[in-house]
């Protein structure tokens, strides 16, 4: 039975979610350059970045894999609609602005 409360507060805790993080339009714009010229950084970049705009690390890793998934959900779109190559492009969005509704 001990084994058995604890199994179950172990899993109760990861599916927890916390709060969300709301990240100011200068921190996303400061991302967005730093994702054009590098979209997938290292262990350090991202802790540099978490040093420079105040944000935790996990929120920063977030943030490129889901911009990294956008990307290739808009390189889809783009191949699909005959506007484009099969080649995947790491910057999609370069030519896009962010108040199109992408952010």
């Amino acid at each position: 039975r001990g084994f058995f409360e604890y199994f179950l507060k172990q899993w109760y805790q990861r599916r927890v979610r916390g709060k969300r993080t709301t990240i100011s339009s200068n921190s996303k714009e400061v991302l967005e350059q730093y994702y054009q010229t590098n979209s997938l950084p290292s262990t350090d970049e991202i802790g540099n970045l978490s040093n420079n705009l105040g944000l935790d690390k996990r929120v920063i890793r977030i943030w490129f894999q889901n911009r990294r998934a956008i990307g290739k959900r808009l390189s889809k779109l783009i191949v699909t609609m005959g506007g484009g190559s099969t080649r995947q492009s790491a910057t999609p969005l370069a030519t896009m602005q962010p108040q199109q509704g992408l952010f």
